[in-house]
């Protein structure tokens, strides 16, 4: 005999029908069963009864739960039994279809050792109605708070996975993706309504670099959270005309009426970069007065590690005025205008204009052709000469790298070396100019004078590489040059980029007996508390002091206060660009 009973179904039903199997020949049993589906249509209950049970255990596993009456199923039941914990030990995981065992008075001291081989519970028949129901109503309890918690974990997962690909882990502000999705709906609203206009002001932390070092990576995450938060209640503020502390950011208000009850959006892109995303903003103007406020506001001290510390951003401003057809194309044209900034001082905002796409090309074709000329040995050393105050002799020459660009003509070393310093092509093309300077110094030490020194150019990239100070060594070695007659030339400015590896570095070539110049003293990072710590020789005074001496008088005194302060910590004075008697003789005096 078999018979089957499905609930009723309720509107909104939050969990998936209960399948119960009951294995059963006892038609008493059976009727009793029918009776009792009425108590349990309220639980959403498909009720099977069938007198043998599949023989395959896929029948099997369709079900929710199993009943057996042992009495006239033990052929089946502890086969059954075996095979369901068998499959679950496999799978590392506790069998999925709770199976119960009814037993007759006679046989209850089976319980124990039916359960030991998998049975989730064990019933007598004797009083089945009551614990019958209460096992069904406890099983399909425990049935419903697992589906519960399996679509609650689910649900969250599937969060957490929306989450993290729309939004930055660090700020938990909207990262690149969600940002450019969010932008291309920008742009099709332009298309859509020619009135409507947006903005995107793309940041960078001028100084982010040189806290992170200096501070360590978790004050640097410490500071990028702080700049999210504030470029939030800054744009925030902008709707409620109030600037939450930060000075000037609510003057003029009305210019931003148009912004009222926009949607704007703060992302950050990766590193210490931002983006803002100004919706309904209005003119180029008005993009560009945002800009400067939220600029201003990150130049507010940030409080790291109980210490205020100070930043400043550059930012490139794009405009819809240029009609946009994707993300890419504006978002590259923002990217310009920051670099543009960062060009022009740091600590500024840039509008982008079509003129700059020129700039950027003119820029890319000079690296190329760099490349080419390194490749093809075209650059040229040219030596000035290093007079002695003394007797006005020639007492040495300054290596400098000259390019003759082909088409085009001589290059401003403050057009291709910048570019150098950016690519990294600087390392090839310095290691270049040593050999060649010191092959020249040989040449002349052999034919004109033993006397002659050589100074040449290093930039901090170069101090910057591990085995530099053994490559310069060997160059020495290579050429047959003296140590002492080699003297590098390094900014101040170059050392604090990385200042410990800079100082091992310094250290390891005065060891071998290079002489050290810091180059355009007076113009750079001057840190005078700890000059007399710097492994160097000579002060080299920046032309632009004797080129201003005449017109400005405090350009004299600045250069007596150097020449004292050499004396001082017994460090010889080179000046650059004395090109009048004038200025020699104010020199010497």
């Amino acid at each position: 005999m078999s018979y089957t009973h499905k609930g009723k179904k309720t509107a909104g039903l939050l969990y998936s029908p209960t399948r119960i199997m009951f294995v059963c020949q006892d038609n008493k049993t059976i009727e009793w069963l029918q009776d009792l589906c009425d108590e349990l249509d309220e639980q959403m209950v498909y009720l099977t009864c069938v007198s043998t049970p599949p023989k395959q255990l896929t029948g099997i596993n369709n079900q929710d739960f199993l009943f057996l009456d042992y009495e006239t199923q033990q052929s089946h039941a502890v086969p059954i039994l075996l095979k369901q914990k068998e499959e679950a030990n496999n799978k590392r995981e506790e069998s999925t279809i709770p199976i119960v065992m009814l037993l007759r008075e006679k046989e209850k001291e089976l319980s124990k050792e039916l359960k030991f081989l998998g049975a989730a519970d064990v019933l007598t028949v004797k009083s089945l109605n009551a614990p019958f129901l209460e096992t069904v109503l406890s099983l399909l309890r425990e049935k419903q708070s697992k589906e519960e918690k399996a679509n609650h974990a689910k649900k969250t997962q599937k969060n957490e996975r929306l989450e993290a690909a729309s939004f930055d882990g660090l700020t938990h502000l909207a990262n690149r993706n969600h940002f450019l999705k969010y932008l291309e709906k920008a742009i099709a609203r332009n298309h859509r309504s020619p009135t409507y206009n947006y903005a995107v002001l793309f940041i960078d932390l001028d100084q982010f670099k040189m806290i992170n070092d200096s501070l360590g990576h978790s004050a640097g995450d410490a500071l990028l959270v702080q700049v999210a938060e504030r470029l939030e209640l800054s744009i925030r503020s902008l709707d409620t005309v109030s600037h939450l502390g930060v000075p000037h950011l609510g003057q003029k208000t009305q210019e931003l009426t148009a912004m009222q009850n926009s949607d704007n959006l703060v992302a950050r892109f990766g590193g210490d970069e931002f983006a803002v995303l100004l919706d309904n903003v209005g003119t180029p103007r008005d993009a560009v007065m945002v800009a400067q406020r939220l600029r201003e506001a990150l130049e507010i001290a940030f409080c790291l590690q109980g210490h205020d510390v100070y930043t400043s951003a550059s930012i490139g401003i794009a405009h819809s005025k240029s009609k946009y057809n994707n993300p890419e194309d504006l978002m590259r044209d923002a990217d310009i205008a920051m670099y543009r900034s960062k060009e022009e001082g740091k600590a500024r905002c840039t509008l982008f204009d079509t003129g700059m796409h020129e700039h950027v090309r003119e820029r890319l074709q000079l690296e190329i052709d760099l490349r080419k000329a390194i490749e093809k040995d075209e650059l040229e050393l040219h030596y000035q000469p290093v007079i002695s105050m003394q007797d006005h002799s020639v007492s040495g020459f300054e290596a400098l790298i000259r390019w003759k660009r082909p088409g085009v003509g001589w290059v401003s070393p403050m057009d291709f070396i910048p570019i150098a310093e950016e690519t990294g092509l600087i390392i090839p093309l310095g290691n270049w100019a040593m050999v060649k300077a010191c092959q020249q110094l040989k040449y002349w030490h052999e034919n004109i004078s033993p006397h002659f020194t050589m100074s040449v150019n290093v930039s901090g990239k170069q101090l910057m590489q591990p085995q530099w100070p053994q490559s310069l060594e060997a160059t020495l070695l290579l050429t047959g040059i003296e140590a002492r007659m080699l003297c590098l030339e390094v900014t101040e400015s170059s050392i604090m980029q990385s200042k410990h590896l800079a100082m091992t570095a310094l250290e390891q070539i005065r060891n071998l007996g290079i002489r050290v110049h810091i180059d355009d003293f007076g113009t750079g990072y001057s840190s005078l508390s700890r000059l007399h710590l710097l492994p160097i020789d000579t002060l080299k005074i920046d032309r632009s002091f004797i080129q201003n001496m005449e017109e400005e008088p405090a350009s004299s005194g600045i250069i007596t206060a150097i020449v004292t302060l050499a004396n001082t910590l017994h460090l010889e004075v080179v000046v650059e660009g004395i090109e009048t008697e004038k200025q020699l003789a104010h020199i010497k005096e």
